[in-house]
């Protein structure tokens, strides 16, 4: 049996795809969590930046029982990898793989053996192949991050000032490391000038608001006429039949469109009650699939809103006494340097005078 090992961020909506994807395959997978917030990021270490040079979460590594490792660095890279993986042959509860401490499997539980979701079921419909990976296409060609921070610029723009700060503090740590770890310094400015591009897409602007809205409410009403053409006698209907990849993304899909809270059901039957039924996979808690933000994020997010807006009421008064200081100090050189200059000037006159240069 092939040995998975998923670099992992438990927040993460692709690092959950990914794990939604592996607990509908009943795959025996090791999990290393890898921190990304500001105090600890730990996607920036060598170790990981040798395993993934963009260093973004997911990531994941595969090794045959053969020896023969692949790494898969983007997370559509790894839903299309999944089905070439092996599944284990009986319906027991998968034994965990022996791992360092730092690395856990992800718990399945036998409640989720006992309702026969199937041992290493297919994904992918062969019949249906073509359809099904042109919806996951249409799931991945939608940028999330655009309508993510414009919800912070909307509603709480001084997290989106505390995002920000981070990102240019993390530049400043790049060009760090990049001098701290030669052999690794251009993947290190690779990925501080993709951080630079980030910010100005998606943090300095909103340009990409408008199109990334309209991508995600097609790819909903897509789902609702696929779900509406589903034979009435199926008791969950999903996209293509039989539960597939892209119904793991149309999952994802919702969760994170309902936890920025800019989607609906109205007028979308069919939708709701394919959300209500991915909710009662067994996969769904097993992924910890979640349309709210996590607690930790949550007090994060209010701690640094705080300190934010304490900092946006202090600081412009701050720059304004700077100015002002700086103004007067301009002022005060200004007007000794001309008494210098006349002090000078009477110096020279007076030494004149005294040799007879001048009467």
């Amino acid at each position: 049996m092939a040995d998975i090992l998923l670099y992992n961020q438990g927040s993460s909506p692709f690092a959950t795809l990914c794990r939604l994807v592996l607990a509908e395959k009943n795959l025996t997978f090791r999990k290393r969590d890898v921190s990304y917030y500001n105090w600890n990021q730990e996607h920036l270490e060598p170790f990981y930046a040798h395993v993934n040079p963009k260093m973004q979460i997911p990531a994941m590594t595969v090794t045959s029982e053969s020896g023969d490792k692949t790494t898969l660095t983007d997370s559509r890279d790894i839903l299309v990898g999944l089905p070439n993986i092996p599944a284990p042959s009986s319906r027991t509860v998968p034994r965990a793989l022996t791992a360092p401490p730092t690395l856990s499997p992800l718990p399945l539980t036998q409640e989720y053996l006992e309702n026969d979701l199937g041992s290493g079921r297919s994904l992918v419909d062969p019949k249906k192949k073509r359809e099904t990976w042109a919806f996951v296409d249409s799931f991945y060609a939608l940028k999330f991050m655009p309508l993510f921070m414009h919800n912070f610029r909307e509603n709480q723009p001084a997290v989106l000032m505390m995002v920000k700060d981070g990102q240019e503090k993390t530049w400043a740590k790049l060009e760090l490391l990049s001098k701290q770890y030669p052999e690794l310094e251009q993947t290190y400015l690779d990925k501080r000038e993709a951080m630079k591009k980030y910010t100005a897409d998606f943090i300095d602007s909103a340009d990409q608001v408008p199109e990334n809205r309209k991508r995600a409410e097609d790819l909903l009403d897509e789902a609702e006429a696929l779900l509406a053409g589903q034979p009435e006698g199926n008791q969950n209907r999903w996209l293509f039949g039989e539960y597939s990849v892209a119904d793991c993304c149309m999952t994802q899909l919702v969760a994170m469109l309902r936890l920025l809270d800019i989607m609906s059901f109205d007028g979308r039957p069919n939708l709701k009650q394919f959300w209500e039924a991915a909710q009662k996979r067994p996969s769904y808690e097993a992924a910890g699939v979640t349309d709210e933000l996590p607690m930790k994020m949550r007090v994060m997010m209010f701690i640094g809103s705080m300190v934010w807006k304490a900092k946006a009421a202090v600081v412009p008064k701050w720059k304004e006494a700077m100015a002002e200081a700086d103004r007067q100090v301009k002022e005060a050189k200004k007007a000794v340097s001309e008494q210098m200059k006349d002090a000078k000037k009477a110096v020279s006159e007076n030494l004149d005078r005294a040799i007879g240069a001048k009467k």
